[in-house]
C-alpha cells in the first residue's frame, strides 16, 4: 500500500542494516522518470551534456563543430550503455536538425534520445513439482 502511494518502506535486513527499500519518487505521473535510478541517470547525463556544450557556444555553426559535440556525447553516453545504464540511446545534431533558418537565427540545435534500462522491482519465481519420470517443459 505504502509503495502504490509512492513511499519508499525502510526495512532492515541482517547484514546490511537499514535501507530504503524502493526506488520510486515523488512525480505523480508514471514514466520512467518516477524512478530514482532514471532520474539519477538523467541528472547525470544533462550535467555532462551541458558542460561538453558550453564550448560550442560562439563556434561557427558548421558540420565540424557539430562533429566535435557527437565525438563528445557518442562515447559518454556508449559507456553508460556498456555498463547498461541503457538500452539504447541516439544523438542528433547535423543537417537533419538544424536547417538553414536556424542557422541564420544563430541557433545550434542538438537531440538526444534516451532508452534508459529498468531495474526489476519485483521477483516473481514460479516453483513446480514434477512426478519421476515426467519430462520437462521446453526452456527449463
Amino acid at each position: 500500500v505504502l509503495y502504490d502511494g509512492r513511499v519508499n518502506p525502510i526495512a532492515m535486513f541482517p547484514g546490511t542494516g537499514i535501507v530504503a527499500f524502493g526506488q520510486k519518487n515523488l512525480q505523480a505521473r508514471s514514466s520512467a522518470l518516477d524512478r530514482i535510478n532514471v532520474r539519477r541517470l538523467l541528472i547525470a547525463v544533462k550535467k555532462f551534456i551541458a558542460s561538453s556544450a558550453r564550448f560550442l557556444v560562439f563556434e561557427q555553426n558548421v558540420d565540424s563543430t557539430r562533429q566535435r559535440f557527437l565525438n563528445i556525447a557518442n562515447p559518454f553516453l556508449a559507456s553508460i550503455q556498456e555498463r547498461s545504464g541503457l538500452f539504447a540511446f541516439r544523438v542528433i545534431m547535423d543537417g537533419s536538425n538544424n536547417p538553414a533558418d536556424l542557422i541564420d537565427r544563430n541557433i545550434l540545435v542538438g537531440q538526444i534520445f534516451l532508452q534508459p534500462t529498468r531495474t526489476a522491482e519485483f521477483i516473481s519465481l514460479e516453483f513446480n513439482i514434477l512426478p519421476t519420470g515426467a519430462t520437462f517443459p521446453e526452456g527449463a
